[in-house]
């Protein structure tokens, strides 16, 4: 239904689900190399607005991690995580479309 990558930092993609178990509607979105996230939804108005809403979050997610470059990401002995500002980034998405 809706297919859209972001300027090569990620996509946002809504489609109809033909088995659904959790709602008919689905995005899943992501900026790429750092976040995978799916949402449901149960009418395809509700999904297609926040497929909308949701661009500029992954866009900004994308864009904090080209300002970080290198230092988006952190290492701690044998784990790497993200910097506090990529991370604040993700979270505004995961906390607006959980």
């Amino acid at each position: 239904m809706l297919d859209d990558e972001l300027a090569a930092v990620g996509r946002v993609t809504l489609e109809r689900l033909h088995s659904p178990q959790r709602a008919p509607w689905a995005i899943t979105c992501g900026a790429y190399g750092i976040t995978f996230h799916t949402i449901y939804f149960s009418e395809e108005g509700s999904a297609r607005t926040a497929a909308e809403a949701i661009k500029p979050l992954i866009e900004r997610i994308g864009a904090v991690a080209e300002e970080l470059g290198e230092a988006a990401w952190v290492r701690e002995g044998e784990m790497w995580h993200v910097a506090a500002p990529l991370k604040a980034a993700v979270d505004a998405l995961i906390e607006r479309y959980p």
